[in-house]
């Protein structure tokens, strides 16, 4: 059974199209993160109770925005943290990177925003031809965004490069409303996968 928690009256000028949820580990005040080990092996990487994290929503509006939304601990309301503008088309698709830092958009202007969640700053922008950029989604590892685009191609793109890694066609003309990525990882390969 789900309940209303919060609802929020004139979000963006216009309609909200796409929305995420993301959750980033909040840094105590002074902390170096240079020197953090975040290595599968460090204790410093496991999860510990003193662990804080910060909720937050994404939201993609046909008002041509991104808006990111903190979710107050009680979750009983949101508090607007940042507008990113930079798209000139509505914002048809939004994720948030595992780490929370972060996010990429798409627009009906056919390109790929990738944003640093915590400043808003523009990252990379990417732009492709008319329609070829529809929804997106981040690899389990953050290093790639697949996208899916209105003649079924689904794309791989680098995070730190904008580059495109790979396309895979169908050449059957479907149109990728939806996509998702999992981890890929081959046992031949001792365990490599492409994230």
């Amino acid at each position: 059974m789900y309940s209303l928690l919060h609802k929020e009256e004139a979000a963006h000028e216009e309609s909200i199209w796409s929305c995420a949820w993301g959750r980033i580990k909040v840094r105590p005040e002074g902390a170096d993160e240079e020197n953090d080990d975040n290595s599968r092996d460090s204790t410093a990487s496991k999860k510990d109770a003193s662990d804080e994290y910060r909720d937050f929503i994404v939201t993609g509006g046909v008002d041509d925005t991104v808006k990111i939304w903190d979710v107050m601990p009680d979750r009983s309301k949101f508090k607007l943290r940042n507008t990113f503008t930079g798209h000139s088309l509505g914002v048809v698709s939004v994720d948030v990177s595992t780490s929370g830092e972060v996010i990429a958009s798409s627009s009906l202007d056919s390109s790929l925003c990738i944003w640093k969640a915590e400043t808003g700053q523009l990252m990379n922008q990417i732009s492709l031809g008319p329609v070829d950029l529809w929804t997106v989604a981040f690899s389990p590892c953050d290093k790639y965004i697949i996208s899916g685009s209105h003649e079924g191609k689904i794309s791989l793109y680098s995070v730190e490069t904008g580059k495109a890694e790979q396309v895979l066609d169908p050449q059957n003309g479907k149109f990728t409303l939806s996509i998702a990525c999992v981890s890929v990882v081959s046992e031949k390969a001792n365990g490599a996968g492409f994230c």
